[in-house]
């Protein structure tokens, strides 16, 4: 019998060629406990190791841990492993530590989509085996849908729908209204709650919701005293995902709709014509191939004697690439006077107070750094010892109307700091408070920046305060959103000419963060467009939330129009519209100059193709309709004869032109849509320059030539 021997040390690299696959899969780096356990211990270099617990109940009422499961677990556990490895390579983790992290947390996402679907799939009668390969194109396909993976891979958005509404149906009505006549701010519901939240539910029921919620110890802190009062979104979340192994301790969004403290529980001074802003964001590329790149590791898992999904499935995902499926909505019409006054009025402002605005604010960090003190330290006194003389006229009386700085009236916690609806927006005029001019003044660089680049919303709250304008100071650069397909995940970048006044806007801008940096208020660089809170607490905040209530106080201080007793609160899609609208409008009467001067371009081709380019369809279908119905309703019928015909014969009646040109224009804009109606310029080339005219034609079916 021959001696055992050991392979030599520097040949130790041949041991894993004897060890068998299954093995090689049940170790990784960043696992720091036994394949076999229940709660996994991970750690890809954490402070502390984050435990990943595998005990979830399922459908049935058994948990994945449980021995008739086990072939489901075991699945599941190689697939993370293999996941983060470098494929083909049993036991290497050679690749990348960032890589292996996001193919951990993609293998967790997938782990987590079946098992809330684990009934549809068939999960526990057949295992990852079951999954064909329209299962798996499915899935990557919902996945590709949206860049927040707790929309598109949890589906929270209808997950919690569906919660909140059972909830609420099996919520006493008695109960609920004994809860809503005691505290009267449960009832409120404003149109900014319901632009920012994107759920399902019906609006009249929103109430009731939140009573329920409440009724049913889903708030915390209630009834609002001493602390504010919110929903506790974690706890629903472990109710709603409790099956899943990592999708219920991720953070969800804040709907405001859901909002139940009774602080500052009017946004605005009127109720909002309504309006729809989302703007869907898509997965990129690269994201979307390292999911599919993750999700074809599955078929490692043969290799291993696990269950997996069919190679022929397998392969059927390997080179798939999803389409989409979001289909943009309507978008409702502000007047094009409104824009066009609100521009007006923010560059007036803007010459007037702009660099004194800014000033004051530049001493106040200043103040806040020789001090060593926060922001909401400041007393009213020190505001007014700092205070431009011009604002003092303007009516500057402390730091702000709802500001918790020293010496403020209001505790940390009151629901009654702007007091009534009509005391609030009486002081935002008169200027009494400085941080709600400043946003004010934000607002004014957010219209006219928006309308004289018809970006998209995201676009604007991204721009950088440093680096946005080139050197010249004439060139305005975005990161395009909805531009990484075919693109690796690299986002494009454009250069947009921009007017001289808007440059000097969002150069008072830049100064501001200037100071915010060399005062160590913030140590990074900001979006353009961050602004403090009106509280004073906290740190400089931005995004879409703050980008909306910048606007926001901007129409309420210079009190746009009223329609029906409902304000037009200016969103950014309403003026990429306008952008084109005034395309449309300037060619109509032969203003080229305006076009020129307003949208930043000399060739009125490239202009058109600028629009064409980067104006979604839906928006410019829009314009093209406001065009045309603005044309037949102030200037008669003549010369549209052929549209107003296929109008009677597509709804049969004309009679509503005469009374109502909201209607005409939706009349039209879904003609535009249909293919059957368009609005294009055509370009004369004149000794005097190019000149343009607007071109409507009008097709009986969708098949018809031009």
């Amino acid at each position: 019998m021959k001696p055992h021997r050991e392979i030599p040390e520097k040949l130790s690299f041949l041991k894993t060629l004897k060890k068998s696959s299954s093995e090689g899969y049940r170790k990784a780096p960043w696992l720091l406990n036994d394949f076999s356990q229940n709660i996994w211990h991970v750690s890809f270099e954490y402070k502390e190791p984050k435990h990943l617990n595998w005990c979830v109940e399922l459908y049935d009422g058994s948990v994945l841990t449980e021995p008739k499961n086990e072939r489901l677990l075991t699945s599941f556990k190689y697939f993370v492993v293999i996941a983060t490895s470098n494929h083909g390579n049993y036991d290497a983790h050679t690749n990348g530590l960032k890589t292996q992290v996001r193919s951990y947390g993609i293998a967790l996402k997938i782990i987590d989509h079946l098992l809330l679907n684990a009934e549809a799939y068939g999960l526990l009668k057949t295992g990852l085996a079951g999954l064909s390969d329209q299962n798996l194109k499915g899935l990557l396909n919902q996945f590709a849908q949206s860049s927040s993976s707790v929309e598109s891979v949890y589906e929270w958005p209808e997950r919690l729908a569906s919660f909140l509404v059972k909830l609420r149906s099996d919520t006493s009505d008695s109960a609920i209204n004994q809860l809503l006549a005691s505290f009267p701010h449960l009832s409120m519901v404003t149109e900014q709650q319901i632009e920012l939240s994107p759920l399902p539910i019906p609006m009249d029921e929103v109430p009731a919701i939140r009573a329920s919620l409440i009724l049913n110890g889903y708030a915390t802190s209630w009834p609002p005293e001493a602390k504010a009062s919110f929903v506790n979104m974690p706890k629903i979340s472990h109710h709603i995902l409790s099956s899943t192994v990592k999708a219920k301790d991720v953070r969800k969004p804040i709907y405001p709709i859901l909002d139940i403290d009774n602080d500052d529980f009017y946004r605005t001074e009127y109720e909002a014509m309504r309006v729809s802003t989302t703007e869907g964001s898509k997965m990129t590329d690269s994201i979307f191939l390292a999911y599919r790149k993750v999700l074809y590791s599955m078929g490692t898992l043969h290799k291993l004697g696990a269950d997996a999904p069919s190679p022929k499935s397998l392969q059927a995902v390997q080179k798939f690439v999803a389409h989409d499926s979001k289909v943009g909505g309507s978008f409702r019409t502000a007047p094009s006077e409104v824009v066009l006054s609100s521009v007006k009025k923010a560059i007036e402002f803007h010459y007037k107070y702009g660099s004194d605005i800014v000033l004051l604010m530049s001493r106040l960090l200043k103040k806040c750094q020789s001090e060593n003190v926060t922001l909401n330290k400041i007393t009213d006194k020190d505001v007014m010892s700092l205070c431009p003389e011009s604002l003092m006229a303007l009516g500057v009386k402390k730091l702000g109307i709802t500001a918790l700085n020293v010496g403020s009236p209001y505790g940390p916690v009151s629901a009654n700091r702007k007091g009534s609806r009509t005391n609030y927006y009486k002081k935002l005029r008169a200027n009494v408070g400085f941080l709600e001019l400043f946003g004010v003044y934000v607002g004014c660089v957010q219209i006219v920046t928006g309308a004289m680049t018809a970006r998209r919303l995201g676009e604007l709250t991204d721009l950088p305060a440093k680096g946005s304008l080139d050197k010249s100071r004439q060139w305005l650069k975005f990161w395009l959103r909805k531009s990484s397909r075919g693109m690796m995940g690299r986002r494009k970048s454009i250069m947009r000419p921009i007017e001289p006044v808007a440059a000097e806007m969002i150069g008072n801008l830049e100064a501001y963060h200037q100071t915010l940096l060399e005062t160590g208020f913030t140590d990074e660089d900001l979006p353009l467009f961050s602004s403090p809170t009106l509280t004073a607490k906290g740190t400089i905040s931005s995004g879409v939330s703050v980008y909306l209530r910048n606007l926001d106080l901007f129409c309420d201080y210079f009190e746009t129009a009223l329609c029906d007793g409902k304000r037009y609160y200016l969103r950014q899609h309403q003026l990429r519209r306008f952008f084109a609208m005034l395309f449309f409008h300037c060619a109509q009467d032969g203003d080229e100059s305006t076009i020129r001067w307003m949208l930043g371009h000399v060739d009125l081709e490239h202009l058109w193709h600028y629009i064409n380019e980067n104006i979604d369809g839906t928006i410019l279908a829009g314009a093209k309709a406001q065009h045309l119905a603005q044309q037949i309703y102030t200037k008669g019928e003549e010369g549209y004869t052929d549209l107003m015909d296929l109008i009677n014969e597509t709804y049969g009646t004309q009679n509503y032109v005469k009374g109502d040109a909201a209607k005409l224009e939706e009349r039209i804009e879904q003609l535009v849509n249909n293919g059957l109606v368009d609005a294009v310029p055509e370009f004369i080339l004149q000794p005097g320059g190019t000149k343009l005219r607007i071109v409507t034609t009008v097709r009986r079916n969708i098949h018809e030539q031009d």
